[in-house]
């Protein structure tokens, strides 16, 4: 119930960072006509069911975050109806009926409805770029919820990869530059410094740029603080490992 409390609270005081709660469970789920499959995932959420399942929809859409309503898997679809699917339909679960509101592309038999019982994980939006962590922890503490044991911090991990994609450009470009540079100590002395001057405009002006697009918490307050960088280097590992020993759950795995 505190995760339901802290869904409802956000709603009441229109909070910046808005979380959506969802938890995850197998289970036996029936047709109308009689068929049923055991196993099927089932994922109970609070909030936005985009939030907690960012699905590609082939019919229909997303239930709501109240009443009985359900959206269930292609996978699922062929395997209690068929290739027949219309809207209306109902599946039981945990002996509740929910009418199938649309279809997400997926092979596994899945379902997603909304719940306020057994949610273990959030899924937050309107966390700051700049002090991210900061914003959950003090998000957290006026919840009321207690420490969780994982924090996924995606764009993160979406930094990294692009830095690694890009790495192989970048070491090209800087290579060409060095060389270009020593090359240049054999010019005449107006186009060396003229060479120079503009390679030291172009890197004035493009630094600005570059730290815009950084998140704050790879900006150290102050450049003579030498400590940032391992510390950073501590929490990129920390956040990292995260993913890594953190509960695999479908989703994270998933083929939509």
């Amino acid at each position: 119930m505190q995760a339901v409390t802290a869904y409802q609270s956000d709603a009441d005081h229109d909070s910046r960072i808005y979380a959506s709660f969802w938890g995850q469970n197998t289970a036996m789920v029936k047709a109308g006509d009689g068929r049923w499959e055991d196993d099927v995932t089932c994922i109970g959420f609070c909030g936005e069911a985009a939030d907690c399942l960012p699905a590609r929809y082939l019919r229909g859409g997303a239930p709501g975050s109240t009443g009985k309503t359900c959206s269930i898997s292609d996978g699922l679809v062929q395997s209690i109806y068929g290739s027949v699917w219309m809207e209306g339909l109902q599946i039981e679960l945990a002996g509740e009926f929910y009418e199938i509101t649309g279809v997400f592309s997926a092979e596994d038999k899945v379902v997603l409805y909304p719940s306020r019982q057994r949610l273990t994980c959030a899924e937050l939006r309107g966390v700051s770029k700049d002090t991210p962590m900061a914003d959950v922890e003090q998000w957290r503490t006026s919840a009321g919820l207690p420490a969780p044991q994982w924090i996924y911090y995606g764009p993160q991990r979406v930094m990294i990869v692009q830095f690694l994609c890009w790495l192989p450009g970048i070491l090209t470009v800087a290579v060409l530059l060095i060389a270009w540079i020593r090359m240049s100590i054999s010019w005449g002395i107006f186009a060396r410094n003229v060479l120079w001057f503009f390679l030291a405009t172009g890197g004035a002006l493009a630094l600005p740029v570059l730290l815009h697009a950084l998140p704050g918490w790879l900006i150290p307050s102050q450049w003579s603080d030498f400590s940032f960088w391992p510390d950073l280097l501590k929490t990129i590992v920390k956040n990292d490992g995260a993913w890594k020993t953190a509960v695999r759950y479908w989703r994270d795995y998933a083929r939509f």
